[in-house]
């Protein structure tokens, strides 16, 4: 998956190497590096491994549809300054995005108030502001 992903532009390009035989060697050390990493959760947090990466799992999909609708916010408010209007109507719009977002960050709240939950997060932060600057560096590297 992050061979193909790489190949088409959407992961980096350290990712498409292959070996003499077709392997995508640095795409499995990836991934057999993230695969230890989680037995090794396991193996030292044995009780706590599942529900830790449940958590990191919601936290990461909560962000997810967070991006959606401020992509959606951003989208149609670039279509009305070209003055062009959408062939699809969304329901309620933007109110709908904003009730959405609302929604999405009470549920962020109630994880930083649940024990095992709490770290992913408070962690979601952290990795925001390293998508950016990881986005902005190689942004920057492109141009």
């Amino acid at each position: 998956m992050l061979f193909g992903l790489s190949v088409q532009g959407n992961a980096p390009k350290f990712l498409t190497r292959v070996s003499r035989r077709g392997v995508p060697i640095n795409s499995l050390m990836l991934s057999g590096a993230i695969t230890s990493l989680v037995v090794l959760i396991n193996y030292l947090l044995p009780q706590k491994a599942f529900g830790l990466l449940m958590a990191l799992v919601v936290a990461t999909l909560l962000l997810n549809w967070i991006m959606i609708c401020l992509a959606h916010l951003r989208f149609r408010a670039a279509m009305r300054r070209q003055g062009r209007e959408t062939q699809f109507k969304a329901l309620l719009y933007p109110f709908g995005n904003y009730l959405c977002i609302a929604f999405l960050g009470m549920i962020l709240l109630l994880m930083c108030t649940m024990d095992d939950m709490r770290l992913s997060a408070i962690l979601l932060p952290v990795w925001i502001v390293f998508l950016f600057v990881a986005f902005k560096t190689l942004r920057r590297k492109v141009n």
